[in-house]
């Protein structure tokens, strides 16, 4: 059965009415797992998944979502394919290779920082939490993605508890420890 008008898409929708409308200085983040990957998650409508996708600032993917979503399994062709399609940056995440990146203005590579997988739980979450924590500093988008990999490379080297999750001084001390200066 499809979501409907009253479903979790119009919610999105206000929301991002909400933002506009009282012209809030905020960013509309949509992170597709929900929507696609799950597959006891009631199946959207395609042309109100469109216009959520359309509406969204940012929208992560992990590889199998945007396979699903754009039909192709190469990460940086699917970025560009869903920016073309919505608009926005679309960021597709493709585990231990980092992720790539296409805002409009051209698709790029963020690595991730090789270690020992103990448990995966977690890291999109984290991944997306370090990503936004660069945007709501401010740093560039190349810089963002760095921490929101080194964020999701800490979090699958530890167990798999939300009190696993790294914070910024753990952020700060995994990339000294790599030669890179701490951004935030």
């Amino acid at each position: 059965e499809d979501i409907d008008a009253g479903g979790i898409v119009p919610q999105a929708h206000a929301l991002r009415r909400a933002f506009d409308d009282l012209d809030l200085d905020g960013i509309f983040c949509l992170d597709n797992t929900p929507l696609v990957y799950f597959k006891e998650v009631p199946r959207i409508d395609p042309a109100c998944y469109a216009e959520m996708l359309s509406s969204a600032d940012y929208i992560l993917m992990n590889l199998e979502e945007a396979r699903q979503t754009a039909g192709l399994t190469d990460p940086a062709a699917a970025a560009l394919a869903l920016q073309k399609a919505y608009g926005g940056c679309v960021i597709v995440k493709d585990g231990g290779a980092g992720c790539h990146c296409c805002n409009g203005s051209g698709t790029f590579h963020s690595g991730s920082f090789p270690v020992e997988a103990v448990n995966t739980n977690g890291a999109g979450d984290t991944f997306l939490a370090g990503f936004m924590k660069g945007l709501s500093v401010s740093l560039s988008l190349p810089d963002a993605l760095t921490l929101a990999n080194a964020a999701a490379a800490i979090k699958v080297s530890r167990g798999g508890a939300a009190e696993e999750t790294p914070d910024l001084q753990d952020l700060r001390q995994f990339l000294a420890a790599r030669g890179i200066t701490p951004i935030v």
